[in-house]
């Protein structure tokens, strides 16, 4: 019993490694993050501390593959496709439960334990060549 234990464990490990982000993938869930952070505040949902602190981690990363990528038009291009869009009370209280859904899984993944493997592929990613 406790062999194949041992050996359900190994091949868990093995089943999946954890790999280096791709730029495309960095930005895809900056993007998502970031839209998702944004909109828990406008909407007054608390997240986890561990969560926001991951999603600014790969939000940098992101920001610097788009500075070096396109300059400070595309990197401020980025940030501004993450703002909630400005609307009045009850329009705003309709958006904040069309995002409740995004919110929660941002939550779960950015507290779950391949995140932070995740967050350091990004930032190592981001580094300029060289370092």
């Amino acid at each position: 019993m406790r062999r194949s234990l041992a050996a359900l464990l190994v091949l868990g490990a093995c089943a999946s490694p954890p790999t280096t982000p791709g730029p495309a993938e960095v930005m895809d869930r900056a993007t998502l993050f970031g839209r998702s952070l944004r909109a828990a505040q406008a909407c007054g949902v608390d997240l986890p501390t561990a969560a926001q602190d991951r999603a600014a981690r790969i939000e940098a990363a992101a920001i610097g593959l788009k500075q070096r990528e396109g300059g400070t038009v595309d990197r401020d291009a980025f940030l501004a496709s993450l703002l909630p869009p400005r609307q009045r009370a009850r329009a705003r209280a309709t958006w904040c439960r069309t995002q409740a859904q995004d919110i929660s899984r941002t939550r779960e993944w950015l507290t779950g334990p391949e995140a932070e493997a995740f967050v350091r592929g990004a930032e190592a990613l981001a580094l300029p060549a060289g370092r």
